[in-house]
């Protein structure tokens, strides 16, 4: 075999001298405290059966092609419109994913005289798509709307068209986003929104649907992006907006025009995912629920509606220390690190789930108690 670069080898090799490099984890741990699986649906029987049941009248597996040449189906656009009904959009696009959705829609979307301004917290798709824009980048601190007002006077003269970038349930952080203030924000200097609910969609809102529907905020939103792999338990993202934007996308956006579509089963499980979300409020009810009674036995109070939980640690031996010493006991609660979050805020990250019982949501939080 051909060898690592010099550089290939040092990168690596400080990855291990620092205890920072990555491996692919082996699920042992009894109680899961790690997974986005916050329904409960990606080991769901039920909605397994539904899937295999509806797969049977499958008229193809694979898609053959980009969906711009033979890989369109039918299924595919029927999808997409129960996705624009279901979040209350005009139209919607569906993705392989929403990390390939990220990195294609920002180079689609912006020219050199544009400005994009995000949130420093946001996903690393984001970033990723800010590095292939033409348009210049900035950033405001986390959730700091006055930055943000303030990066948008300063640009507002200077550029032909502003696009914000924020998330609406922080994926490493575990807050969420002030929206109503942040569309005031947004209005008064004619920027645009783009809104990423990965981990807000099936968890928080209203009717569980995120934070935009919740709000009726879709006419206010210049895209919004919800992904199926965290709390539908299936896989593949989808862009939500206008059926002029869905039309310049597809015309535009590389990480679209030119990736194989969707199988059909991959279809048909996001389909019967939406369907199971709809017809029973239990999981979201459980979901809910088991929230309160984490905040409660954290002492955080019952207000608090993030599944997701974030535990800084200064040390990271000590955090290493107390992921190993939370897994061993079967919790499964990992250690995040930097590049993941910037270096100094290390962390454990615990997402609560509709399957938790509450011994193991009182045992979790007695064992995280003791570190903390």
């Amino acid at each position: 075999m051909v060898n690592l670069t010099p550089y290939m080898r040092e990168r690596l090799g400080k990855r291990e001298r620092d205890q920072e490099k990555r491996f692919l984890p082996k699920r042992t741990w009894r109680f899961d405290f790690a997974s986005n699986d916050y329904l409960g649906f990606a080991r769901s029987p039920l909605l397994r059966e539904r899937i295999l049941r509806s797969s049977g009248h499958m008229d193809c597996v694979g898609a053959t092609g980009s969906r711009l040449l033979t890989g369109n189906m039918e299924l595919a656009e029927d999808v997409e419109g129960e996705l624009a009904r279901f979040f209350g959009f005009p139209s919607a696009l569906i993705f392989s994913s929403g990390f390939a959705l990220n990195c294609g829609l920002l180079a689609a979307l912006c020219d050199a005289d544009d400005a994009i301004v995000m949130d420093e917290n946001v996903h690393a798709s984001f970033k990723n798509g800010l590095k292939l824009a033409k348009a210049p980048g900035y950033f405001f601190r986390h959730n700091d709307l006055m930055q943000l007002e303030d990066r948008l006077q300063r640009l507002q003269t200077s550029t032909r068209a502003i696009f914000v970038v924020v998330e609406s349930l922080y994926s490493m952080d575990g807050d969420m986003v002030a929206l109503p203030e942040l569309l005031q924000v947004c209005e008064r200097y004619d920027a645009r929104l783009i809104i990423d609910e990965a981990h807000a969609i099936g968890a928080c809102g209203q009717r569980g649907r995120g934070l935009v529907e919740s709000a009726s905020a879709q006419e206010r939103v210049f895209a919004c992006v919800v992904t199926f792999g965290k709390a539908f338990g299936c896989h593949a993202g989808a862009l939500l907006g206008s059926p002029e934007l869905v039309s310049y996308v597809q015309n535009f956006c590389h990480s679209f025009i030119y990736t194989t579509g969707l199988p059909s089963f991959s279809l048909l499980a996001i389909r019967e995912a939406l369907a199971l979300f709809a017809e029973d409020p239990l999981p979201l009810l459980n979901l809910q629920k088991n929230i309160k009674v984490f905040n409660r036995h954290l002492g955080m109070g019952e207000r608090r509606a993030s599944p997701i939980y974030s535990f800084p640690f200064a040390d990271p031996c000590r955090l290493r220390a107390a992921a190993k010493n939370l897994q061993e006991k079967g919790y499964g609660i990992l250690p995040i690190y930097s590049p993941t979050v910037r270096k100094g805020s290390e962390r454990l990250r615990v997402s609560v789930h509709a399957h938790n019982t509450e011994s193991e949501l009182l045992g979790c939080a007695n064992e995280l108690g003791a570190w903390l």
